[in-house]
């Protein structure tokens, strides 16, 4: 059956109505829900997700400071031994080894009267040349064969690390010890160059450095396991 003209019009006044009810409903079905802010703008309201788990990532232990004294002292001293090694062209166990054995692993360091370290590892002695900090003490040399109590005048450093640089370059620049550089792993041949050239007295100092290079290895071996 056909529409009237009063219907059609009918129709046509109701359309837009239609219209704007359909819109309003579609749009609360797509739309999320809006709530009033503090300064009452319309703020869309989201419905909170569940929350994501963190997952928890392990972190590697630091390494313990070993326990003895040969381990420790060299697992304090290996970061300054690495660059002074790399300069004399020889490995760091043989560096700290020399230190080991001058300072007898850190627990006879040369001190002032009051007490304080002089940081001073491998008892370099203060001669004219020297315009840094000094300390006196007691100390032992061979003449002749025969051990010698005598005062010495050493030189002092405000650290470990300006120690380990000025020995590195009092071996690279004296001449008296050019045999000593280049040596690698060869502790016998480091050694036997410092003696020959006069840094130490004591007649068994060969053996000795050999001695203790080879327990620096063995603990070294074992921190890098």
């Amino acid at each position: 059956m056909g529409l009237t003209g009063v219907s059609l019009r009918k129709h046509i006044l109701l359309f837009p109505f239609v219209v704007l009810f359909l819109a309003a409903c579609g749009s609360a079905v797509s739309q999320p829900q809006a709530e009033k802010s503090a300064s009452g703008q319309l703020q869309p309201r989201f419905t909170a997700s569940a929350p994501v788990a963190s997952v928890a990532v392990a972190q590697p232990k630091p390494a313990a400071v070993p326990s003895d004294p040969i381990g420790a002292f060299t697992y304090t001293m290996l970061p300054h031994a690495e660059d002074a090694a790399q300069a004399l062209g020889v490995d760091p166990a043989i560096i700290i080894a020399h230190a080991g054995l001058e300072s007898g692993w850190g627990k006879k360091p040369i001190r002032f009267a009051d007490g304080r370290d002089s940081y001073n590892l491998f008892s370099l002695k203060a001669y004219d040349s020297w315009t840094g900090d000094t300390v006196k003490i007691r100390t032992t040399e061979y003449l002749g064969g025969r051990k010698v109590k005598k005062t010495e005048t050493f030189r002092a450093y405000p650290s470990f690390q300006a120690a380990f640089e000025d020995y590195a370059s009092l071996l690279a620049k004296n001449q008296r010890y050019a045999k000593a550089l280049g040596q690698g792993d060869n502790a016998k041949g480091f050694a036997q160059a410092l003696h020959k050239g006069g840094y130490a007295t004591d007649p068994r100092y060969v053996s000795k450095f050999a001695s203790v290079t080879k327990k620096v290895r063995r603990v070294s071996d074992r921190m890098s396991a």
